[in-house]
């Protein structure tokens, strides 16, 4: 098991790394890096997935919230559609409520989301 991988120039952390994957129902959802294994000449990783609750606009953000299943996914780096990865935000001026986490979004977040 592995703490940490690059892959070009993306560095995947356990804990703090938050990707996009497409899940088997065709949507995409956010899941955060847990575990790292190396596995024939490539890596699997392990992602806690999360619900999203919505897109608050004033922030930006995507609003998540931790799953009450604990659901968690395996995929192949080879598999990623996307190699972007973000992290958790609270905004400075906001008590954190419930589980509940922004990730800062980018423009091909929403293509995917809403394609």
């Amino acid at each position: 098991m592995f703490k940490w991988i690059k892959i070009g120039s993306t560095t995947f952390k356990v804990g703090t790394t938050i990707i996009l994957l497409k899940c088997h129902s065709g949507l995409h959802q956010f899941g955060r890096v847990v575990k790292i294994v190396g596995f024939k000449k490539s890596f699997i990783i392990l992602c806690e997935m999360f619900q999203t609750i919505a897109f608050d606009e004033h922030f930006q953000a995507f609003r998540l919230k931790k799953r009450r299943d604990n659901f968690q996914m395996a995929f192949s780096v080879d598999d990623l559609t996307s190699f972007t990865v973000y992290s958790f935000h609270t905004p400075s001026f906001c008590r954190h409520i419930s589980n509940e986490k922004f990730v800062v979004t980018k423009s091909e977040v929403l293509q995917l989301l809403f394609s």
